[in-house]
């Protein structure tokens, strides 16, 4: 019987180290994990392997020759000090560096290393075991104190994973409790059955892997919202709040050239009036005010009911899927709304308009829809600039002439 009990106890062992050596190579070709994290890791399965292999040392050194009582009793003393030591890692896995001295730690690291002391100290004393006349090892009357010890370091686990969890939505949370539970009911069977089923470091193991899952799929999450972050910050031009020139050729490039364009498309293609004059005459900031004073109203305007690109400086996009009727409502409301802007630097602003419908060319790509919006919007800033008595090219003639 002893015999078949050795051989599961060994085999529990060889289950373990080779789960936690698995994990140590997941761990190295793991590209997400930083090289802080990597490092806890490493040593979390480091120092389950070794508490692991002395209480399987201990086991086997029950009733050896006499000669052994010496080593018997040291490694005794690593398993009494290395199997709580464990709950310290599994806390630093889970704690931010910016926690790295919250006080649940601090007391972690005091008891243990009261306890190392207690072990090292039984060692001559036997307060926390002690070894027969048969060289069989037994619990001293200081033992619980080690159990409190060992419940401690199981409690730090609990509530750090419980704070771990509030970095997650709620569907992540009970994974990582389920991850905890394991360990807690690894611990509880080995000691209800007094140590005759010995899957203590069976069930950390386990637990290391679902936490290396867990902690992969958490580095996974956190680089989506990242990436997610940054296509945010492309797709939106930081100055006016419209969608950007990359949204506009990602848009571009979704479409299908040879599919037919929906017939309530309607383009607008939209230019800020007069923006060279304010930018020679008042200063590129007046410039800049009016670029985003006119963009804030084809927001109000638009948002919503279309789709509002800067393609350009001051050129802007707007698709819509309306009725013809519509659109004239809005461009009337965004002449409405143009009206009523002041800026702080720049008096006043308006906008020159070219519209485009699928309806009116069917058959054509939205490339070439686009085009007959700008042609129309260039007749229209034509108009604007022989109405005012402004001509940008012969001001940019003097310019280059007064140069």
């Amino acid at each position: 019987m002893i015999i078949i009990l050795s051989f599961t106890y060994i085999s529990i062992l060889l289950l373990t180290l080779l789960t936690l050596l698995t994990l140590g190579c997941m761990v190295k070709e793991n590209g997400r994990l930083q090289a802080a994290e990597k490092k806890q890791l490493y040593q979390t399965y480091a120092l389950i392997i070794a508490a692991a292999v002395m209480e399987e040392l201990a086991l086997q050194l029950n009733g050896a020759a006499e000669w052994t009582r010496g080593i018997h009793r040291v490694v005794k003393c690593l398993d009494y000090t290395l199997t709580p030591a464990v709950g310290l890692l599994f806390v630093r896995q889970v704690t931010n560096i910016r926690e790295s001295r919250n006080r649940l730690l601090q007391g972690v690291v005091w008891l243990l290393g009261a306890n190392a002391l207690l072990q090292l100290v039984s060692i001559f004393t036997g307060w926390t075991f002690f070894l027969d006349d048969q060289n069989y090892y037994h619990h001293g009357p200081l033992y619980p104190v080690y159990m409190v010890v060992y419940a401690f370091a199981l409690v730090a686990v609990v509530l750090q994973f419980s704070n771990y969890s509030k970095r997650f939505s709620r569907q992540n949370r009970l994974s990582l409790y389920l991850l905890a539970l394991i360990t807690v009911v690894g611990i509880l069977i080995q000691e209800l059955t007094g140590g005759e089923t010995r899957i203590i470091y069976l069930a950390l193991a386990i637990s290391s892997s679902l936490m290396f899952i867990h902690k992969d799929e958490f580095n996974q999450q956190r680089t989506d919202m990242k990436l997610r972050d940054q296509e945010w910050q492309l797709m939106i031009d930081p100055m006016t709040g419209l969608k950007s020139a990359y949204a506009y050729s990602q848009m571009l490039s979704k479409m299908n050239p040879l599919a037919p364009l929906p017939e309530d498309l309607v383009i607008l293609m939209l230019d800020v009036n007069g923006l060279k004059q304010t930018n020679d005459t008042l200063g590129h900031s007046a410039g800049d005010e009016l670029i985003m004073g006119m963009s804030r109203c084809i927001l109000d305007t638009f948002d919503g009911r279309g789709e509002c690109y800067r393609i350009g400086g001051d050129e802007i996009l707007v698709l819509l899927h309306e009725d013809v009727s519509e659109v004239n409502r809005l461009r009337e409301k965004l002449s409405a709304e143009t009206k009523a802007w002041h800026g702080k630097i720049c008096p006043a602003g308006s906008l020159s308009a070219g519209q485009a419908c699928a309806c009116d060319h069917p058959d054509l790509p939205i490339e070439k829809l686009i085009g007959i919006a700008d042609k129309e919007m260039y007749r229209q800033k034509a108009q604007y600039y022989q109405t005012s008595g402004l001509d940008r090219r012969r001001r940019r003639s003097d310019s280059e002439n007064a140069g």
